[in-house]
């Protein structure tokens, strides 16, 4: 849906981009005195341009608009929408027509400093890099315009892509809610979004930790030199996105660095909350509920619609950091990873019905579980009837031969390594053609 804005203006500057740009800040209503209270408040939003009061408002529930990965829309004074999204490599996609540029307009829910993580994102124009951003200087902010394209031929559909390149929020021993949200673009003057981009029709879905979040992966400043942070993780060198692209899938990705499925990495204190069996059940993964009686954990309007996306499998990688925080006592025969292991096992298979292929991975950083998940593959096999799961073998990715290790994680090198092989495993499971032989 397209609306034309006529509007006041008043020049405002941001160091959401680069310095050079001035942009107005559009208010509907004549007046700029509240321009930063409320996202929605008046129709506030940024334009890119000097100047330009006429330029085209795209709201996200124009039909061509397409959102891959999890996300969850939110209708505000019962009337704007908004699709606001966590996990890495969701991505917004739309054909851009009759503009030379577009901005949007987005934000991001933080409690308080202490819990705020940065997100970081890339920006394509027909598949082709145009620019990254993140939410640094975002915090306390509610509406912020950020620059996409400029300088496109007017006369030439382009796809537009934004790309979340980074996780929910990064390593904190709590989970705060730390989500981003879209709610529209602003381009010149008569644009408007051509049909929908056309989505492949294979899909994976993948939930995992640090290891799937592709933490450190990017190995600032250097192997040896390393260290954990959210700028240093880039989903598109991750082994999960890296597949998709090998057998040109789509992409769902709930990933959590330090989290398990029974206990957080190094011994961190963490709830049942936290759990990596309650965030597969979210739409959000940093959206949890305060009461502890709440399903999975989760607000309602927070738990994801498995109806309306169906994976042909679902690749999980979870235990290293059970592992690396202690294991659980056992409990009689099965101890409470192997429980809780099976359990999501059944809940998928529940969730999506037989046709799914679940895969359940074990490495690279530690294979001191993965007898374990051997067990939950066979028990789970032998225990309910139609499901189809198998056991794939990570361990060996960091033994030196596939590139370096940072921070303890497979480089972006050995995440390559790591999709080539898991690319042609999936695809026999599946019986699928590669589209690359090398990703």
């Amino acid at each position: 849906m397209l609306i034309r804005l006529g509007t006041a203006i008043c020049l405002a500057t941001s160091n959401s981009y680069a310095a050079d740009f001035t942009e107005p800040l559009l208010c509907a209503d004549g007046s700029c005195d509240e321009a930063e209270d409320s996202a929605l408040s008046a129709l506030q939003y940024r334009a890119l341009k000097l100047g330009r009061v006429d330029d085209e408002w795209i709201r996200m529930d124009d039909p061509g608009v397409r959102v891959v990965g999890r996300h969850r829309q939110t209708r505000h004074q019962g009337q704007h929408l908004s699709v606001d999204f966590d996990f890495p490599g969701v991505s917004i996609q739309a054909q851009l027509a009759n503009s030379s540029w577009a901005s949007a307009v987005m934000s991001q829910v933080g409690a308080d400093e202490a819990t705020y993580v940065p997100n970081a994102f890339a920006v394509y124009v027909n598949s082709l890099l145009f620019r990254e951003f993140n939410t640094s200087d975002w915090f306390g902010r509610p509406n912020v315009t950020v620059p996409l394209v400029w300088g496109l031929s007017p006369e030439e559909v382009h796809h537009i892509s934004i790309v979340k390149i980074t996780e929910g929020q990064f390593n904190m021993k709590k989970i705060t809610p730390n989500y981003v949200s879209i709610f529209g673009f602003l381009a010149s003057n008569g644009a408007r979004l051509a049909e929908a981009p056309t989505l492949p029709a294979r899909r994976l879905e993948f939930l995992g930790d640090s290891i799937t979040a592709g933490d450190c992966n990017l190995c600032k400043p250097d192997p040896v030199n390393a260290t954990p942070s959210w700028d240093n993780e880039d989903q598109r060198r991750a082994w999960p996105s890296l597949i998709c692209q090998s057998l040109g899938a789509q992409c769902h990705i709930e990933a959590m660095s330090g989290y398990g499925l029974t206990i957080g990495c190094c011994k961190q204190p963490m709830s049942a909350a936290d759990h990596m069996a309650n965030v597969w059940f979210r739409s959000l993964g940093t959206d949890q509920a305060l009461d502890v009686l709440a399903t999975h954990h989760t607000p309602p309007e927070n738990l994801w619609d498995f109806g309306q996306w169906t994976p042909d499998a679902v690749i999980v990688n979870l235990g290293t950091n059970d592992v690396m925080g202690g294991w659980r006592k056992p409990i009689g025969i099965v101890d409470t990873f192997n429980a809780t292991y099976v359990s999501l096992v059944q809940r998928i298979l529940n969730a999506y019905g037989a046709s799914t292929h679940i895969v359940l991975a074990c490495g690279p950083m530690t294979n001191k579980h993965c007898s374990a998940v051997q067990w939950v593959v066979e028990h789970s096999r032998a225990s309910f009837e139609g499901l189809r799961i198998s056991y794939m073998d990570q361990t060996h990715f960091l033994n030196g031969t596939y590139g370096p290790k940072c921070c303890y994680h497979p480089s972006g090198e050995a995440h390559a390594a790591m999709a080539t092989a898991g690319a042609q495993f999936i695809g026999r499971l599946l019986g699928w053609d590669h589209l690359n032989a090398k990703v």
